[in-house]
């Protein structure tokens, strides 16, 4: 199998590097990989095998162990920076970079505007408690959103649409005066909005 190796895109804190090989070290296997990958405005970190290198992966060279990164985390990533502390793992966008770039360009300049809040504003915030909220439509003054990640389900999701969402897109989108959060709490279903077919 080929896989192409990658130059530094990101870079390990000191401490990041240590965590790495003191969590490899505990599994006994020395073949192990870090892969991190990039998803629905989360980051996550596992072991690899080296059977579950793809083609497509970049390697790059950590000196103890490798990292694994699939194209679109390596261009979501590029330049920055993973720590750790004593609460966890962490990524540093390079300066004047965000971590959450625009996902969707709607094409009216309201939506845009909304989407604009949700990608600079509320998922940077939401991340870090490993939740998301995605725009879904936007029809006349509403805002139809899903709230994903650890905000589905959450018992304090509801304060976090008044507290955060809806206030934040409300201030900086005057266009907008109501925000729906089409997600089923309780399960998978959608029960409050149905997209026009």
């Amino acid at each position: 199998m080929q896989t192409r190796s990658a130059n530094e895109i990101l870079v390990l804190s000191e401490e990041a590097h240590k965590q790495f090989v003191d969590m490899i070290r505990d599994t006994k296997r020395d073949d192990l990989s870090v892969r991190i990958r990039r998803q629905n405005y989360q980051t996550q970190l596992m072991f690899a095998s080296p059977e579950d290198i793809q083609n497509e992966d970049l390697v790059q060279d950590a000196g103890d162990f490798s990292v694994i990164l699939d194209p679109d985390t390596a261009a979501a990533l590029e330049g920055a920076t993973l720590d750790f502390e004593e609460d966890g793992f962490s990524i540093i966008p390079p300066a004047g970079k965000s971590l959450f770039p625009k996902t969707k360009d709607w094409g009216d300049a309201t939506a845009d505007a909304v989407q604009a809040v949700v990608d600079q504003q509320l998922n940077p915030g939401l991340a870090s408690h490993n939740g998301w909220v995605k725009l879904l439509d936007v029809k006349d003054d509403t805002a139809y959103i899903e709230m994903g990640g650890g905000c589905r389900g959450c018992m304090h999701s509801y304060m976090t649409l008044k507290d955060s969402i809806e206030r934040m897109i409300l201030e900086n989108v005057p266009a907008i005066t109501k925000v729906i959060d089409t997600t089923d709490h309780a399960g998978g279903t959608n029960p409050y909005y149905a997209p026009d077919n």
